[in-house]
Formats: C-alpha cells, sequence, structure tokens
C-alpha cells in the first residue's frame, strides 16, 4: 500500500517525474540500508584488542603422551619432565621474529626469577618445529639467549605427537620458503608430573608472566 502511494504517478506527473522520483526513493532506501549495515561491518576494535593481550588460560591436569626427542645433550621425555616446572614453546632456529622476540623475553624473566632465587625448579625448553633443525642447532639456538634453555628436535612422528597434544598451530610445510614455518605463539606449562596445566596465547610483559609463573610454582618470598 505505502509503495503505490510513493510510485503511483498524480494526474499531472509526466514519465521523466515519475522516474525521477523512483530513482530518489531507491536511493534513499540504499542509503538507510547502508547506514544500519556500516557498524556491523566494521572490524569489532575491542575484540582485536582482547586477540592482541596476552591470556593465561588454566586447564584440569592432563598427562602428556609418551615421546622422545633428541637434545644435544639428553634426551627429552615425559619421565625427563617429571620433578620440574616446565615452560614449553614451539619454534625454530632460523626463525625471524617471533622466536627471538619470546626467547628474549623468557631469557629476561629467567634472569629475574634467578635474581630472586626462584629459579631452580623451573625448565625452560624450546621444540624445534623445523626438520631441517637438529639436536645441536635448536640446542645452540636457545642457549644463545640463556645457557640453561634447552632446545630439542626429533622425528616427525616424536615432534607431532606434542604438536597435536598442545594443539600448538604448527604447519609442517613451509609457508613462504625453505625456512618460513608456520606455528603459534604460545607458551605452555607443564606441571612436576608432566601435566599439562596452563597456556599463555602470547608471552605477557616480564612482570605479568613472573607473577602467574609464581603463582603456580609458589615462589618463596
Amino acid at each position: 500500500m505505502i509503495r503505490r502511494l510513493l510510485l503511483m504517478p498524480s494526474p499531472g506527473d509526466r514519465p521523466a517525474d515519475i522516474s525521477l522520483k523512483a530513482l530518489f526513493i531507491a536511493g534513499s532506501l540504499c542509503l538507510l540500508a547502508l547506514w544500519w549495515t556500516w557498524p556491523r561491518l566494521q572490524p569489532n576494535q575491542k575484540l582485536y584488542a582482547e586477540r592482541d593481550t596476552s591470556q593465561l588460560f588454566r586447564y584440569e591436569p592432563r598427562a602428556l603422551p609418551d615421546f622422545r626427542l633428541t637434545g644435544a645433550h639428553k634426551p627429552l621425555t615425559r619421565a625427563a619432565l617429571k620433578g620440574h616446572w616446565t615452560l614449553i614453546y614451539f619454534g625454530y632456529s632460523r626463525c625471524p621474529e617471533d622466536c627471538p622476540t619470546t626467547m628474549g623475553a623468557l631469557a629476561s624473566l629467567y634472569r629475574q626469577m634467578a635474581a630472586e632465587g626462584h629459579v631452580s625448579s623451573l625448565r625452560i625448553v624450546i621444540i624445534s618445529v623445523a626438520a631441517d633443525d637438529d639436536a645441536q642447532r635448536i640446542q645452540d639456538f636457545a642457549a644463545s639467549f640463556e645457557a640453561n634453555f634447552e632446545g630439542y628436535a626429533g622425528a616427525r612422528e616424536e615432534r607431532e605427537k606434542l604438536f597435536l597434544f598442545f594443539d600448538a598451530g604448527v604447519d609442517l610445510a613451509p609457508e613462504k620458503g625453505p625456512y618460513q614455518y608456520h606455528h603459534a605463539t604460545n607458551l605452555f606449562l607443564v606441571d612436576p608430573e608432566a601435566h599439562y596445566v596452563a597456556t599463555w596465547n602470547r608471552v605477557p610483559d616480564r612482570d605479568t608472566l613472573h607473577q602467574e609463573i609464581c603463582g603456580f610454582i609458589n615462589c618463596p618470598p
């Protein structure tokens, strides 16, 4: 009924007048629709800000699967993780940006905790996602940030057990070239019983990570 009233010509209307009226009405409706939908098409700035903020996620303790990785000095197995809290990061020695940034932040944390006498129960481990990383190469990479950091490589099937268990976002096919691998920036925390208990979706600032780590390992005052 409304459409008929808007578009029905009056006795004095000419065809050109009718076309102009129709175009005006159609244009007005398009502008109204755009005004209504535009805010919903824009990125949710709050959501993206939250994605860029480090968050700690705690889980019910879950036992790691059996695995065996190669180290420059000794292998890493589920049994070898027992007795210490272990912070695990997945990366590789030729990583251009994320790995050096993360490892540098972990080295800063480690030195702070060492100065406080809190570091004896915490291990920092990087597990290589790259097939071309051998045990010595990834160990040298880890030790370049902190002498006590540990690096491990190993057979693809052994590494894949952990990639899948931690949901580490690892793509084993090089992304942009022979040494470009996609992997998540998460940190994964394993308790002294070799149970996965928490993850950070990215490295927070040192004070925040220090406080949250101490919440697990009960740093002495």
